[in-house]
């Protein structure tokens, strides 16, 4: 479970890193930064999502990818789409 959390390579943490330390302890932004998988990238391409649709045998019409927790930086005014 521990490397599902926060392994590297593991596709349910999503990022490069985890600097909850840096961020909370280090004043510096480069150090802070958390780059994204490509899978965040693509998943606002309906193109890509009716894809992964498709591979797990779903009807696109009428279905949705849950992906759980995406943080929205509502600091910065974005809003979940």
């Amino acid at each position: 479970m521990w490397y599902l959390w926060c392994g590297k390579d593991s596709p349910f943490f999503g990022k490069d890193r985890m600097t909850t330390f840096e961020q909370y302890f280090v004043d510096n932004k480069e150090v802070q930064k958390e780059h994204k998988i490509p899978y965040y990238k693509y998943i606002i391409d309906e193109k890509f999502c009716e894809k992964i649709l498709k591979d797990f045998g779903v009807k696109e019409k009428f279905s949705h990818i849950i992906n759980g927790h995406v943080p929205v930086k509502t600091k910065d005014r974005r809003k979940p789409s």
